[in-house]
C-alpha cells in the first residue's frame, strides 16, 4: 500500500529524474529560525517565516499531520522510524514540547491524524498487527496532549484496515473512516458518542469495485484513499473516495453526504468526471460551510503524471464547481496530493507535492482570495533544489495565519519541516463567489 511503499516510491523517482547523487541541503536548527519574512516569495503575495525542523531525528521521520485548537495550540502527529509521535506548539510553531510516542510494540505504524475538540485531543494511524492485518488504532488525551491513553483497535477485522481518517463535530461525536478488506472491500465508518470512550460498531457505508493500480501510479492509488469531514457549524458530515466508474473503469472521485450525524448518507455523487483517472482526493470545510476537495488528475494513461484539481460547493454538498487546474504543469510533470483549507477571511490555500520545477518533489502552495474563483501560480515554499519534498499539508490559524508541514530529506533522512506565513490582502481584490454546477 501507499504508505508501506513510499519511501521506495520517493528514491525510485528520485533516480528516474537522476538526483540520486545531488548534494543535500541543510536545515538550520530549530532554534536558529528567524521570524523575519521570506522576501523572495512576498513578491507571489504571500509572506512565510523561515523553515523549522519539528522532529529532528536520526530516523525517518515521515506522513505528517496537524491540527489546531481554539486556544491556538499546535498539535503535530508523523510517523517516526514506523512509531506513531506527537507534539505541540503554544508559540505558533517557533518551538515544540518533548516527542510523546504514542503506538506500542508491534509492527509498523504510518499515516497518523489528529482532530481536536475542546481539550480533548484525537490521534489515529494505521498498525501492522501481521501479515495481511492492518488494523485502525485510536489513543485520545483529555488534557491538551500532555498524556494519551493506550492505543486501542477500533477496527478489529479479519482483513486489511488502512488509510483511516478522523473528524470532530460540534457536539462531540467523533467519526473515523477507512479502508476496509473485509468482508468485502468498502469504506468503513465508525462513531464514538462519548470522546471516545467507547465506539459503536463499524459498519460499511460504500462499496468499492476497485482493484489493484493505474499503470504505474503512486501507491495511494491502490487504496480508494477515504477522507472525512465536518461542517464547524451544524455538523454535517462529508466523506469522500475514489472507485471505478463506469464503463470506462476509469477512477473518479466520488462523495456523499450526511445530514444526521452519519446515520444516512445520501447517493453518491461524482465529483471529478475526469477523462482520465481521478483520486486521492482530500477534504476540508471551511468555516463558511464551503467544502473544500482537492484531487490529482491523471495527464495520459501513459504513467505517472498528474495535475492537482480543486472543487468546491457551497451549498452544503448538494452540487460542486467545475474543476479547476491548480497545477497546469507541463505534460512530463506530476503534481500529487494535494490539500485545502480555508481562512476566516475566506483565503483558500491548496498545498501539494509538485516537481514542475525540476530537480526533485518541491512542497508548494497556490492561494485564492476570491472565494476559490481563481488561484495564484504555484509558490515553492520548501525551496531545496535537489531534493525530495512531499506530504504538503495546510492549515489555517483563527488569527489568519496559516501553517504548511511536509515530509523532507533535504538532511538526507526524512525529516517533518513547517512553515508559518499570513497572505496580505490586496484592496483590488474582491471577494468574489465561485459558481456551482447543477447537481443532485
Amino acid at each position: 500500500m501507499r504508505y508501506g511503499l513510499r519511501r521506495g516510491w520517493v528514491l525510485r523517482v528520485a533516480l528516474i529524474l537522476g538526483i540520486a547523487g545531488a548534494g543535500i541541503v541543510a536545515s538550520p536548527p530549530a532554534h536558529a529560525q528567524s521570524e523575519v519574512p521570506d522576501t523572495s516569495v512576498q513578491a507571489a503575495a504571500v509572506m512565510l517565516t523561515g523553515i523549522i525542523n519539528v522532529s529532528r531525528s536520526p530516523g525517518d521521520s515521515r506522513q505528517p499531520y496537524m491540527a489546531i485548537d481554539d486556544a491556538g495550540t499546535l498539535h503535530i502527529v508523523w510517523s517516526d522510524s514506523f512509531r506513531i509521535v506527537y507534539v505541540r506548539s503554544f508559540d505558533r510553531g517557533r518551538t515544540f514540547t518533548r516527542q510523546i510516542r504514542l503506538s506500542g510494540a508491534g509492527g509498523a505504524a504510518l499515516r497518523p491524524r489528529v482532530a481536536v475538540r475542546g481539550s480533548a485531543v484525537y490521534v489515529i494511524w494505521t498498525q501492522d498487527i501481521s501479515f495481511h492485518n492492518k488494523e485502525i488504532m485510536f489513543v485520545r488525551s483529555s488534557n491538551r496532549g500532555q498524556s494519551f491513553t493506550s492505543p486501542r483497535n477500533i477496527s478489529n477485522t479479519p482483513g486489511d484496515s488502512q488509510e483511516g481518517r478522523i473528524a470532530v463535530s460540534p457536539n462531540g461525536t467523533i467519526f473515523v473512516v477507512w479502508d476496509e478488506a473485509s468482508p468485502h472491500r468498502n469504506i468503513a465508518l465508525i462513531r464514538s458518542f462519548n470522546g471516545g470512550i467507547s465506539f459503536e460498531r463499524p459498519r460499511a457505508l460504500f462499496g468499492v469495485a476497485m482493484s489493484g493500480c493505474p499503470p504505474d501510479s503512486p501507491t495511494g492509488a491502490c487504496t480508494p484513499y477515504p477522507g472525512v469531514a465536518v461542517d464547524p457549524r451544524n455538523g454535517k458530515v462529508y466523506v469522500t473516495w475514489h472507485d471505478r466508474v463506469g464503463a470506462a473503469r476509469d477512477f473518479q472521485v466520488l462523495f456523499s453526504r450526511s445530514l444526521d450525524n452519519g446515520a444516512h448518507f445520501f447517493p453518491v455523487l461524482n465529483i471529478s468526471n475526469a477523462p482520465v483517472h481521478a483520486h486521492c482526493a482530500s477534504v476540508a470545510v471551511g468555516r463558511d460551510g464551503r467544502i473544500l476537495v482537492a484531487y490529482e488528475v491523471r495527464k495520459d494513461r501513459v504513467d505517472h503524471k498528474h495535475d492537482s484539481f480543486f472543487a468546491q460547493s457551497v451549498n452544503g454538498g448538494a452540487s460542486f464547481t467545475r474543476p479547476i487546474n491548480l497545477a497546469k504543469g507541463p505534460s512530463w510533470a506530476f503534481s500529487d496530493y494535494p490539500y485545502p483549507a480555508q481562512g476566516p477571511d475566506g483565503t483558500i490555500i491548496v498545498g501539494w507535492e509538485d516537481n514542475t520545477a525540476g530537480g526533485g518533489l518541491d512542497a508548494v502552495i497556490a492561494v485564492s482570495t476570491n472565494g476559490g474563483a481563481s488561484f495564484s501560480h504555484s509558490q515553492n515554499i520548501s525551496n531545496n533544489p535537489g531534493s525530495t519534498s512531499t506530504e504538503a499539508i495546510t492549515l489555517f490559524a483563527k488569527d489568519g495565519s496559516f501553517y504548511v508541514i511536509w515530509e523532507d530529506y533535504a538532511n538526507g533522512n526524512g525529516e517533518v519541516f513547517l512553515r508559518r506565513g499570513v497572505v496580505p490582502r490586496r484592496p483590488s481584490e474582491g471577494a468574489g463567489e465561485a459558481e456551482a454546477d447543477s447537481g443532485d
